[in-house]
């Protein structure tokens, strides 16, 4: 669902994030282009079975028209996102290393959400940790508010975004 004002809010996205979304845009336009060359073909000859495929292609090519839309409004709205600075603070594109109370020791980079799919070691900006780890910085506490439990989370390391052009 699109909250009020987020179908124009800019979207920064890294470049790794930006190639992902594009190929799938490429990949959407290809299954897309497949899947009404076959439910166009003039030699089929129409039965029930025939009607029921072609209203499952139907319901297939709106899917793949709403994705498509998707990822283009994303890519419209995205903008390069910059350089962290090195002042160790996490905030957007952060790679980020923390304990958390079993000891156990991880590592994400922030991003939005919309770059998410397909990228291990990510978290969403926006979600319960993200939003928790934003404006933190190494040798913090933080307690992270999920659904499930709370749970504390010492930063332990912190490197800023760097786009691999620079």
């Amino acid at each position: 669902m699109i909250r009020s004002g987020e179908e124009q809010r800019p979207i920064y996205l890294t470049e790794v994030g930006r190639r992902h979304l594009e190929d799938r845009l490429g990949e959407y336009g290809a299954q897309r282009a497949r899947l009404t060359a076959r439910s166009m073909d003039p030699t089929d000859v129409l039965d029930s079975v025939d009607q029921s495929d072609r209203l499952e292609a139907a319901d297939e090519l709106a899917r793949l028209d709403d994705q498509i839309a998707h990822v283009q409004d994303t890519l419209r709205r995205a903008l390069p996102l910059p350089a962290g600075a090195t002042d160790g603070v996490i905030r957007l594109g952060s790679t980020v290393r923390v304990r958390d109370d079993d000891r156990a020791e991880s590592s994400f980079t922030l991003l939005d959400a919309a770059e998410l799919e397909g990228i291990e070691a990510a978290a969403a900006i926006d979600s319960p940790i993200g939003r928790a780890l934003i404006g933190h910085q190494q040798g913090d506490k933080v307690v992270v508010q999920t659904p499930e439990r709370s749970r504390r989370l010492w930063v332990l390391a912190v490197q800023p975004y760097r786009p691999a052009s620079m």
